[in-house]
C-alpha cells in the first residue's frame, strides 16, 4: 500500500489510510420482507484514499437510498 500512496502523490500513511477506511459502515436493514444492504456514506477523504490506492470506490448506493427509493414505491402503491 506504501508504493501506491507514494506514487499516486498522497502524503498519508498506511495507518492513516487504514484509519480512515475502517471506518466505513456496512449496514444490513429488513422492511417487511426486503432486505437492503449497503455502505455508509464515504468521506472525501475515504474516496480519495481508494483512488490513491488504485481499489475501486464503492458504489453510491447507499442504505439510505436504498430506504428512500423504497419508500417512494411504498407511497406510490398508496396512491395507485
Amino acid at each position: 500500500m506504501r508504493p501506491r500512496l507514494k506514487v499516486s502523490g498522497s502524503t498519508a500513511s498506511p495507518t492513516i489510510a487504514l484509519e480512515h477506511l475502517r471506518r466505513l459502515q456496512q449496514h444490513r436493514v429488513q422492511i417487511g420482507s426486503q432486505q437492503l444492504a449497503g455502505i455508509g456514506k464515504a468521506t472525501t477523504t475515504q474516496l480519495e484514499l481508494f483512488e490513491a490506492i488504485g481499489i475501486q470506490k464503492p458504489e453510491n448506493a447507499t442504505v439510505e437510498s436504498h430506504f428512500l427509493l423504497f419508500r417512494c414505491k411504498q407511497i406510490k402503491h398508496l396512491h395507485d
